[in-house]
């Protein structure tokens, strides 16, 4: 006979398995602090690049008035600006980040704990189901 708990619990199981796979047991090895700091430090190393690349092409894209303003550039100012607009971009990578990454670590730990405590429904049904399975054996003897 089937037992319309165990297949209840079983495909919501099956179903988180399939729409989350191992991502989340493999992100839940890490403490939230850990966790949150990596993803944070590989956004700001992108975010790092990106802005250097940025700078880079937009000197190339300007190279001809720079070479004929080399010396009138004020490039103190410039220098200025630059790092004032890399210094507060780089405040609200930070920020937001975090606070997405937090977001994201609350979820899946969330989703984790709606698993393991289908897991231990099943198991619970099972030793139920055992114990069944045991008295019935017992009484025909």
């Amino acid at each position: 006979m089937v037992n319309e708990d165990k297949v209840r619990i079983m495909t919501a199981m099956a179903r988180e398995e399939k729409k989350y796979g191992s991502e989340i047991t493999e992100n839940m090895q890490f403490f939230k602090k850990d966790y949150v700091r990596s993803h944070v430090l590989a956004v700001l190393w992108s975010y790092t690049i990106a802005y250097l690349l940025l700078f880079f092409l937009i000197i190339f894209y300007n190279i001809n008035y720079i070479l004929l303003n080399f010396v009138v550039i004020d490039y103190l100012t410039v220098g200025m600006v630059m790092l004032f607009s890399y210094a507060l971009l780089f405040f609200l990578c930070v920020l937001i980040s975090r606070i997405h990454y937090l977001e994201k670590y609350e979820n899946e730990h969330r989703i984790l704990e709606e698993y393991y405590d289908n897991v231990l429904k099943l198991k619970k049904i099972y030793a139920e189901d055992g114990k069944e399975t045991e008295d019935v054996n017992t009484a025909g003897n």
